[in-house]
């Protein structure tokens, strides 16, 4: 009788460490993913942040063109 609860307590321990083995790599898997989802949105960040500044300088290069021109346009009215 004693053998048995003997065995019966180390099944149980045995069927513990598997069932905290197995939780273990869940949360492992879960971290791997969350890093790997996080890096893709720091990816994206900068991509937008690098579009953001391309497209800002492209707006400021029409706005000083528009100027420019209109400046200029003035400029030849005035002179008429």
């Amino acid at each position: 009788m004693k053998k048995a609860d003997t065995e019966s307590k180390i099944a149980m321990k045995k069927d513990a460490v598997q069932l905290i083995d197995e939780s273990i790599q869940l949360y492992e898997d879960e971290q791997k993913s969350l890093q790997e989802k996080l890096q893709k949105n720091e990816w994206k960040a900068t991509r937008f942040s690098y579009e953001m500044k391309k497209h800002m300088l492209t707006v400021g290069q029409h706005v000083f063109f528009l100027r420019f021109t209109a400046g200029s346009h003035a400029q030849f009215l005035c002179s008429q």
